[in-house]
């Protein structure tokens, strides 16, 4: 008899659940379809990370060629603008843009293993608010933004802009428990990470903890992953 007394609290429980369901599921649809009307609509939201998490949906292929753009057209200008005074040679897009893709897929897979979470990739949560990764855990959403330096520090410009634009699209819904992964994989193994890591944190020190800092060489990552190495700025 004792045996039997898991198995039968097991149905009950299935059953009460079966019950819940069977006699709210009106309620409970139509909690969730205001829910998602409100994501979209941008307007505030206080749910849990894992309700938005579930929520988020992939990003269009028009969306993810429009945020690719942007990326390598914000390279591009900060390449070309600091080489004034120089012989100049234009800094090919296509090369940028083949280097920016292997670098965000590189940087989830680590972030992925060192989270030891499943990250959600080019995915949108709402009107206007996409991310290069996204994923719950312990109670907080976690948003991932990787950033690609060629051959120098990522400049503080585009640090600045980047994690400005996340915090206000996030606290202007009253999201609450998010935390910003801000990644940036460097294609030059000669610089130095732990150097990078520390400017990085004093140009967005306002934030406090908010932000998980995390830099990357692109050929340790390559090497780490078994994809063919790159070659050094």
């Amino acid at each position: 008899m004792k045996e039997l007394v898991p198995l039968i609290q097991t149905v009950l429980w299935v059953g009460l659940i079966g019950v819940v369901l069977y006699r709210y599921h009106g309620l409970i649809e139509g909690l969730i379809t205001s829910v998602k009307t409100r994501i979209d609509s941008g307007g505030s939201l206080r749910v849990g990370p894992v309700e938005l998490a579930a929520l988020a949906k992939p990003q269009n292929p028009e969306q993810q060629a429009k945020k690719l753009d942007e990326e390598v057209a914000q390279i591009v200008e900060t390449e070309d603008a600091e080489r004034s005074g120089e012989i100049k040679i234009p800094t090919s897009r296509e090369s940028v843009r083949s280097l920016y893709l292997r670098a965000e897929d590189l940087a989830l897979r680590e972030i992925q293993y060192e989270y030891q979470a499943p990250v959600g990739r080019q995915i949108q949560i709402g009107s206007g608010l996409e991310f290069d990764g996204a994923f719950a855990k312990e109670g907080t959403l976690h948003v991932v933004e990787i950033k690609y330096s060629e051959n120098r520090p990522l400049p503080r410009a585009i640090i600045d802009q980047t994690i400005t634009r996340l915090f206000s699209r996030t606290e202007k819904r009253g999201w609450k428990n998010v935390r910003i992964i801000f990644a940036v994989v460097y294609g030059d193994s000669r610089i130095d990470l732990e150097e990078e890591r520390r400017r990085i944190a004093a140009a967005i020190s306002e934030y406090g903890e908010r932000v998980d800092i995390r830099c990357y060489h692109m050929n340790y990552l390559a090497k780490k992953f078994g994809m063919a190495s790159t070659t050094d700025a």
